[in-house]
């Protein structure tokens, strides 16, 4: 009966979690990542197949699990596709975070399962990017998965779960490459791991009787066999591309560029200051109680063991060690995006969960749990509070540490402007050029037109009746366009602003009506 109360609890928990991510998910706008992402996913719907580019994108995997559900809703082409079908995907994934939550609970109890899924629910940082279509949320889910497999095997080493282990790390590699970043996290976490319990020399934990090294490599090859058969697979876009599976590897050879910074370099501390207290708008975003829980649940993790030494109690030792050796690894490269927090974050709020429920039973009197219990909700209210606001209110305000580079409602409504244009004109003539070195999310926006060109440069001819150019590119053309358009500015996002030139008749008719009408 308790054991049933304890997964109607969790289910609740993954349900009020799945319902608050799915809200509004069309009412962001989107941002330059997910736009680029979409119409990938657009091509792939439409015939084009996939191609990997190992310079600006990332692997196939968010794209081929999103594919069946966006056949589920109908949606078989690009123009089709909705915010709503894109976005519910990383919603999914992450609130099943909470069920994948089940296996730990023989390392932090019950009671810290329960509390580290609510945690999950409620944290800024994770309710913000499960309702975004980017590629960390998916990472992150299957690197906790991975988590659970190491923590699997290393209570009983079965074949099994190592080709399972396999399968989740192909799935990685194929995801993202900087998922080779997390493996050295994991990989250094379970030597530390290893060398704690050879070094302890105690027999109180069933790790200490950890398999002759012979088997342990022969369950590694086969594992690595599988995760090498998987991402070849899904690099090759099942075999039809080959190229993508040499370029899946020379993709290394172009990360140490990109990790240098190109434009995102910054302190090292970056990371923790945008997690752990950044004023901005008069908001104080902070999931310091997370990291602060989390720390002592690291350190506290196994006081309501007292009773029951026989159990695991490596779990959060691997936890702890895999958030610290991650964190440093992202301090130590220059490039930085606060999405990349998404991972350590979560292993901090599942170390939260340890800790708040070690708080609890160390508690002695039922008054003091009482208080402990009042102080862990109302740590638990001003994160969802501030989740809300996040999540909700300043989805694409730059206040927002989360927010980055994100595209401005003005982007909207310049891509509805020129949509509406070309309803003003003859089939022939419904042309839109566009020539600026950043230009997404425009391709987005504009997928329902047939005739848009994209150039990085001046193209040889303004002819469109609408032309979206760069501010360098404008000044090089004015001249030339005066006679014939009319400019008005468009900011796409914080930094980057576009002169748009539409055709007098389409000026008079879409920008300045009231004119038209007197």
């Amino acid at each position: 009966m308790i054991a049933r109360a304890w997964y109607a609890a969790l289910a609740a928990v993954f349900i009020a979690a799945l319902a608050v991510r799915l809200v509004a998910l069309d009412e962001r706008p989107m941002h330059t990542d997910e736009a680029v992402h979409g119409v990938g996913l657009g091509r792939l719907l439409e015939g084009h197949g996939y191609r990997y580019d190992p310079v600006d994108y990332h692997g196939p995997t968010l794209y081929y699990l999103t594919l069946p559900w966006a056949w589920l809703r109908g949606e078989r082409t690009a123009e089709a596709l909705t915010e709503f079908t894109l976005r519910a995907v990383p919603a999914f994934l992450g609130a099943s975070l909470i069920l994948l939550l089940v296996p730990w609970r023989k390392v932090i109890g019950g009671w810290g399962v329960l509390w580290a899924a609510l945690f999950i629910a409620c944290s800024p940082i994770q309710l913000y990017y499960h309702r975004v279509y980017i590629h960390e949320t998916l990472l992150v889910f299957l690197g906790f998965a991975l988590l659970n497999c190491l923590l699997s095997w290393f209570t009983k080493p079965r074949l099994w779960i190592a080709l399972t282990a396999g399968l989740l790390a192909g799935l990685m590699h194929a995801t993202k490459a900087t998922s080779a970043l997390m493996f050295a996290a994991m990989a250094g976490a379970w030597i530390l791991c290893w060398l704690w319990v050879r070094l302890r020399g105690t027999e109180r934990t069933p790790l200490a009787e950890l398999p002759p090294l012979n088997v342990s490599l022969r369950h590694a090859g086969w594992a690595a066999l599988v995760a090498l058969a998987v991402s070849a697979l899904l690099h090759s876009a099942f075999f039809t591309h080959p190229a993508g599976i040499m370029d899946s590897i020379t993709a290394y050879f172009i990360s140490p560029d990109r990790a240098a910074g190109q434009g995102h370099e910054k302190p090292w501390y970056t990371h923790l200051h945008w997690v752990g207290g950044y004023r901005s708008g008069g908001f104080l975003w902070t999931e310091a109680f997370l990291l602060g829980l989390g720390v002592f649940g690291l350190f506290f993790s196994n006081a309501w063991k007292k009773r029951s030494p026989g159990l695991p109690t490596l779990g959060t030792p691997l936890l702890g060690w895999y958030a610290i050796l991650l964190m440093v690894i992202y301090a130590l490269i220059p490039y930085k995006t606060p999405w990349l927090m998404l991972g350590p974050m979560l292993i901090m709020t599942v170390l939260a969960g340890s800790g708040a429920a070690a708080m609890v039973r160390l508690a002695h009197w039922t008054w003091a749990r009482i208080g402990v219990v009042a102080v862990l909700l109302l740590g638990t209210a001003q994160l969802g509070a501030q989740a809300r606001r996040a999540a909700f209110r300043f989805a694409a305000d730059e206040r927002v540490p989360y927010v980055y580079s994100h595209t401005s409602p003005d982007a909207v409504r310049l891509a509805a402007r020129i949509v509406k244009s070309m309803d003003w004109l003859p089939e022939t003539e419904r042309v839109v050029q566009v020539a600026a070195e950043e230009y997404w999310p425009l391709p987005w926006y504009l997928r329902s037109l047939d005739r848009v060109g994209y150039w990085n440069e001046r193209p040889p001819r303004l002819v469109a009746p609408v032309i979206v150019l760069s501010r360098p590119i404008s000044a090089e053309a004015r001249a030339e366009l005066e006679a014939t358009h009319r400019s008005t500015f468009a900011g796409l996002r914080p930094g980057v602003l576009v002169v748009v030139w539409f055709r007098e008749d389409l000026w008079e008719r879409i920008i300045n009506p009231k004119k038209e009408e007197e």
